[in-house]
């Protein structure tokens, strides 16, 4: 049995991992069994991984990753993301943070730039280095109170301190000059030394436009572009889910410009081949935009007969965005040959 003065000492020197690995082999009999080098040895990488665990809970919570959960394993290799799978799983081993290489992601919202850089950030914390994240233009914004408080250049130390910055949202808002000063200044104390990380809307040919100073915009590019590695993700957009009235109306002609303003057609022609064809299961049709009201009209024309049908199909409404079907009053219509939508007036 280990004497408390034993365990008080071991709390002094901060061996926490140590201390409980200690209280585990007093109540294993497997470790009872076991030589003193094998037990030592035992209790030494017991304190290893306990103070390399703390270390990567220190990291996580300064680096304030936007995407905490975010991790290398845990990515989607789709083909229509266009990641390069060799490139990505190199870059897992954290040699760009010690070649201090930056690394830029260029893609459109929604394609996973931001989670894809907090998962390398992440991945480089558990190699131990530091990291940061931070919106580009909030960063900027505290770099210009800082000058103000009379902190810039004790905050530039503290940020080319950091192994890895990630500036978010690049070139996602115009930049004052002052900004694009500030801006060179922080990169120009990282290159060569520190790795950045930067993650873009815009395209990397289009930052010397955003940038709007040729002789500072040339100096930024220079600093971040050169040997760096580039991923642009792709990814299909988010769409809404289609209903069913959207189905129908995906099987007749595509919609023209004011459908796609309004998110209905206000003229189409259905031909149909078949002789037990039978009409959408509508008549008439009520678009409440907010701005103005018209009303849509189906006109039938039957074959011989070009008496107008109303009345024998239920009607749709679609007010602000909502639509509600009504059932019709008759469960089936005469075959027909072909189907228009018109404009017609507002009826009072």
């Amino acid at each position: 049995m280990i004497a408390a003065h034993t365990l008080d000492q071991l709390k002094t020197l901060r061996l926490d991992g140590m201390l409980a690995a200690l209280a585990d082999q007093a109540t294993s009999s497997a470790a009872a069994e076991l030589r003193f080098d094998d037990r030592l040895s035992l209790l030494v990488q017991r304190e290893i991984d306990w103070r390399d665990d703390r270390r990567l809970e220190r990291l996580l919570k300064a680096a304030k990753l936007k995407v905490g959960g975010a991790a290398i394993e845990d990515i989607v290799w789709r083909d229509s993301r266009n990641l390069d799978r060799h490139l990505i799983t190199a870059l897992a081993g954290c040699d760009w943070v010690r070649q201090a290489r930056p690394i830029l992601l260029s893609g459109a919202t929604g394609t996973g730039k931001t989670w894809l850089a907090c998962a390398l950030a992440r991945q480089a914390a558990r190699c131990g280095f530091s990291v940061l994240y931070a919106r580009t233009h909030r960063l900027l914004q505290e770099l210009r109170v800082a000058h103000g408080e009379g902190s810039f250049s004790r905050r530039l130390a503290q940020l080319a301190r950091i192994d890895v910055l990630v500036l978010d949202d690049f070139a996602g808002a115009p930049i004052e000059p002052g900004e694009r000063t500030d801006l060179l200044e922080l990169l120009d104390d990282r290159v060569g030394t520190k790795a950045t990380l930067i993650t873009s809307q815009l395209a990397v040919n289009k930052w010397h436009a955003w940038l709007d100073e040729p002789t500072v915009a040339d100096a930024i590019l220079d600093r971040i572009v050169h040997g760096s590695h580039r991923i642009e993700p792709k990814g299909p957009r988010c769409a809404r889910p289609r209903s069913r009235i959207d189905d129908r109306f995906a099987q007749h002609e595509p919609p023209t410009r004011r459908s796609r303003e309004h998110g209905l057609p206000t003229a189409a022609v259905v031909r149909s081949s078949l002789s037990d064809a039978r009409p959408p299961p509508w008549t008439s049709l009520r678009c409440v935009p907010s701005n103005r009201k018209h009303r849509l009209r189906r006109r039938v024309a039957h074959p011989g007969d070009e008496r107008r049908r109303r009345g024998q199909h239920g009607r749709l409404h679609a007010d602000a965005g909502h639509l509600n079907y009504h059932h019709a009053r008759h469960s089936h219509a005469p075959a027909v040959s072909g189907i228009s939508l018109k404009r017609c007036p507002r009826s009072r």
